[in-house]
Parts: C-alpha cells; sequence; structure tokens
C-alpha cells in the first residue's frame, strides 16, 4: 500500500503557521518565496505586492515555487486543473532546466514481472508530444535527449531511446 507518513500539505495561507521543523534547514517565509519569485519575474511583475497576490491566488504556482527553492521534493497538479494552468504555474515558479528550450514533459510506466510472460520489471518513459504537438526535428532530438537524462536520473539505468510518431487527428 501507499503511504502518507510524512506527507505534509501546505498552502500560502497557512505556510508560515507551519510548525517548526528540525529537518526542514530552509527556514523560509512566504515573504522571502515571494521576494525570491518578484526578483526571478524582474520587469513582468509590476511589484513586490502584485508578486504576493500572484504567489497567494494560485496553489499552482505556490508549489512550483517550493519545489523551486528546495522545500519540497515534488509536487502533483493535474486532476483539479488544466495542463496548460499546471504548465504555466513550472514554467513561471521554476523555468527551464538550464540548456533547454524545449517544453516538453514525459511520464514513467512500471509494468511489472509477470511470470511466462516477462522476467523482470519492465520501466519505460514516455515524452508527451502533446505540450508540443508539431515539433521540428531538432525539438525532437531535444526531447528525446531530456526524457533520457530524466529516465537515467529516476531509474539509475541507462536510457535507451526509440521514436515513434503519433497523431492526435486534430484534437491537440
Amino acid at each position: 500500500g501507499v503511504s502518507l507518513a510524512g506527507i505534509r500539505l501546505l498552502s500560502a495561507e497557512t505556510f508560515d503557521a507551519r510548525p517548526f521543523d528540525s529537518e526542514d534547514p530552509h527556514g523560509l517565509t512566504l515573504s522571502d518565496i515571494t521576494r525570491h519569485y518578484f526578483k526571478s519575474r524582474s520587469g513582468k511583475v509590476a511589484d513586490l505586492a502584485a508578486a504576493e497576490l500572484e504567489v497567494r491566488g494560485s496553489e499552482l504556482l505556490f508549489a512550483a515555487l517550493l519545489a523551486a527553492e528546495g522545500v519540497v521534493d515534488g509536487t502533483l497538479a493535474g486532476s483539479l486543473s488544466t495542463t496548460g494552468d499546471v504548465i504555466r504555474a513550472a514554467l513561471r515558479g521554476i523555468g527551464l532546466a538550464p540548456g533547454v528550450s524545449v517544453l516538453s514533459s514525459m511520464f514513467l510506466m512500471a509494468f511489472p514481472k509477470i511470470a511466462e510472460v516477462r522476467e523482470h520489471e519492465v520501466v519505460l518513459a514516455f515524452a508527451d508530444g502533446a505540450v508540443l504537438p508539431d515539433p521540428t526535428a531538432p525539438q525532437l532530438a531535444e526531447i528525446a535527449v531530456a526524457t533520457a537524462a530524466t529516465y537515467q536520473t529516476l531509474t539509475g539505468e541507462p536510457a535507451r531511446v526509440a521514436m515513434l510518431s503519433f497523431s492526435t487527428l486534430g484534437s491537440a
């Protein structure tokens, strides 16, 4: 089963009132996070008050900022928000990794060992072409390289890459 031990729910409204955790070396306040966000969005957010309104007004942005600051190890989003909203918050709060110019997403699927079918568990990474529905060849190459690097980081295994084409029949 899944254990929720150690899981803490954080919100912009209750962040500063959270109990002190000796294992949390950050000690950041909402004001600290807002100031960092304002500096990172220089020229795009009018002033510190506007930055605070953005941070308090978007749970997705707040979560992305917590991840960017290293306060949390990850976030979970998308069941109550559109893909576009999740992506915009991640871009504003975290940004693209250094050296990455093409936004893409990926997910892992783990296929368990099945007697007489598969001798070992198999983990596959799938890059989501729906984020960039009509990529150029160089963009596809960058997506493949980024997906392979993420796969290796998450699984500890070297990646082998195959490229598949798809068609959304106009739905993307």
